[in-house]
């Protein structure tokens, strides 16, 4: 029997309207759901399930996404800050948000058959951290040089 193998695509929004930074350098950014499209199609053909998709468009974009992008089981998103307590179902898509900040954690539970890969049964639910957490020890030394000076601060923890 062979293991299980899951596939994660990373997608991210231009960073300014219409690619206007890329534009300047005569770049050009293909649509985000064609581009989900191969990359899903080229994970099934590999028969590679489930198919995760690490998104960075915002809400609307992931639920564009999700209507329109064939073969993703789970989308973990972010960028517009939202927070889906029990995450959002659809077109058979369950897509995760746990708001901003670190203010809360996202936790995705995916029940898989052990043969096929698909997936059987999924849940979503955001875990608050509590205000009193201090910051990771770990997480504060890595921040430190690597930012305007308010390494911890921000609700970073």
């Amino acid at each position: 029997m062979r293991g299980l193998t899951m596939g994660v695509i990373g997608l991210t929004t231009p960073v300014t309207p219409l690619g206007g930074i890329y534009r300047i350098f005569g770049l050009h950014l293909p649509d985000f759901c064609d581009v989900g499209q191969d990359l899903v199609d080229e994970l099934r053909g590999q028969g590679i399930v489930p198919v995760v998709v690490l998104s960075h468009l915002g809400l609307e974009d992931d639920r564009r996404l999700a209507e329109t992008v064939a073969g993703i089981d789970l989308i973990v998103g972010a960028h517009s800050h939202d927070r889906l307590p029990a995450g959002e179902e659809r077109n058979g898509v369950l897509i995760a948000q746990a708001g901003e900040y670190a203010q809360a954690l996202g936790r995705v539970d995916l029940t898989l058959d052990p043969v096929s890969g698909r997936v059987l049964d999924r849940s979503a639910q955001v875990l608050d951290v509590p205000e009193d957490e201090p910051p990771d020890p770990a997480v504060r030394h890595s921040l430190e040089g690597h930012s305007d000076g308010t390494a911890g601060g921000g609700g970073c923890r």
